[in-house]
């Protein structure tokens, strides 16, 4: 009975917090995030993004990774204490779930790692400019087509679409001054980020970089270059 319980509740807590989550967001953005890129023929509109812990970790995606793993760990504990209580052999399915476990543990490790650069971030489109302007806590800078000499977009080389870590990347700015700003594509998601860099930077070369797993290329770069508090 117990194990129902606790079953059910990762199954209908998850599916009640969704819906609760997707009728917000649609009260909240339908109609909106298009019209802030210039990408229609409606007006357009300057809009600033930014992330709170809820908003970024808080998606179904991810909620649902969070649970997985830790009911991978409570299966493992549960099968480990059968195994030496009762029936040896339950034993054999313990490396089976390690691996589940270690698999969902990767990926939130790696999504930790694309907040460092999201957290205290603030982004802003301005498509009378056209203009993106970032600010840190520690860095702020306004970009525009005469102000970047060439941007990098970093992807994650992952071609199934229902990896929990598809699409994750980040574009790195270069300033003609110098000046280099890595950039989250979360801020991206409610446009087509090729149709933001044709609109915002048209005249601007875009080098494209994939990374492969396990992806630890990308965050070592990042850090690399990242000031410790952003």
């Amino acid at each position: 009975m117990e194990t129902f319980l606790i079953l059910l509740a990762i199954i209908f807590v998850p599916f009640v917090w969704f819906i609760w989550r997707m009728l917000r967001f649609t009260d909240e953005t339908v109609g909106d995030d298009s019209l802030a890129f210039g990408l229609e023929t409606s007006e357009n509109r300057t809009r600033t993004y930014r992330f709170s812990d809820s908003d970024y970790f808080g998606t179904f995606e991810k909620v649902m990774n969070y649970i997985l793993f830790l009911a991978m760990i409570w299966i493992v504990f549960l099968l480990t204490k059968i195994a030496m209580q009762q029936d040896a052999r339950v034993f054999v399915f313990v490396p089976f779930f390690i691996v589940f476990a270690g698999f969902f543990g990767f990926v939130i490790y790696i999504d930790q790692k694309f907040w460092t650069i999201t957290r205290n971030v603030s982004v802003t489109f301005d498509p009378y400019t056209p203009s993106i302007t970032i600010e840190g806590p520690q860095q702020f800078a306004m970009f525009t087509p005469d102000t970047v000499s060439h941007v990098d977009h970093h992807l994650l080389k992952i071609d199934n679409y229902k990896h929990p870590l598809f699409g994750y990347g980040c574009f790195c700015f270069h300033g003609t001054d110098g000046q280099l700003i890595w950039v989250n594509t979360a801020f991206f998601k409610s446009f087509s980020q090729q149709s933001f860099l044709e609109r915002f930077f048209p005249p601007v070369s875009v080098t494209t970089v994939q990374h492969k797993f396990p992806y630890t290329s990308i965050i070592d770069q990042i850090e690399s270059e990242q000031p410790t508090e952003l």
